[in-house]
């Protein structure tokens, strides 16, 4: 029987993300950006744990909202650990972080039992359109590295990474937006148009996954909104 997990509070994130970017200087483009999107991420998924837990009291025992948490705080953790493949851009960063979260969590005190670390892990290495982005790589080589035995197997398969996956694209650059359709646009135009920006690897991903998250958010705020019994939910995502 797992024992009781003692999870990494907040503090203890931004140091630990402290210490990664200082190891991987020159990783970042917008390093105060990226801070931003992590805290905004957290607060939404705060926001959606308590509402949900409100309106749905049989979650607080299910819901595991401190690895909640903690997985929203370091979703990204991935991104300036991108430094160790120079060639790689952001390619599959949220592989990258969640078995770095499984390989170094409990020494650095993310939780100290190793369901908890891979409970996390698991949330941060689902989110966003990892599966699209996945399916349209032929960078077979790379892949090849993480013994993805199935593709589906990073899309998100609990509600803990559904809330996960939620609060982090309802964040629009460090700011809460109200509309995913209308941010997927922006983006793809963004990345079709903007000489900066311009990638067709990108769009694809986006306009190959808006449908699947979409879809994902309403089954989400029908829990947070007290639409769904625990049965009808179980159906839909399984509880870490």
């Amino acid at each position: 029987m797992e024992q009781n997990a003692t999870i990494i509070n907040l503090g203890g994130i931004h140091d630990l993300i402290d210490e990664i970017i200082q190891r991987n200087p020159d990783v970042l483009n917008d390093e105060v950006g990226y801070r931003s999107h992590l805290h905004m991420t957290t607060e939404i998924v705060q926001e959606m744990t308590t509402n949900a837990i409100s309106n749905n009291p049989w979650l607080e025992k299910l819901l595991r909202v401190e690895e909640v948490v903690a997985a929203a705080e370091l979703h990204d953790v991935g991104r300036p650990l991108m430094g160790q493949y120079p060639d790689k851009g952001q390619f599959l960063h949220e592989l990258v972080g969640a078995e770095w979260i499984r390989h170094n969590g409990i020494e650095k005190n993310i939780a100290n039992t190793h369901e908890a670390i891979n409970r996390i892990a698991e949330m941060v290495g689902q989110h966003g359109f990892l599966y699209e982005r996945w399916i349209l790589s032929d960078d077979e080589n790379f892949k090849k590295a993480f013994n993805i035995s199935d593709p589906k197997l990073l899309l998100p398969s609990s509600w803990q990474a559904a809330f996960v996956t939620c609060a982090d694209d309802l964040n629009n650059g460090g700011k809460r937006i109200e509309s995913l359709e209308a941010k997927y646009d922006a983006q793809a135009t963004r990345y079709k148009e903007a000489p900066n920006y311009k990638d067709s690897y990108t769009v694809s991903s986006i306009d190959e996954g808006k449908t699947r998250v979409i879809a994902l958010y309403k089954n989400v705020s029908a829990l947070i909104n007290g639409n769904l019994t625990q049965e009808q939910a179980t159906t839909i995502y399984k509880f870490l």
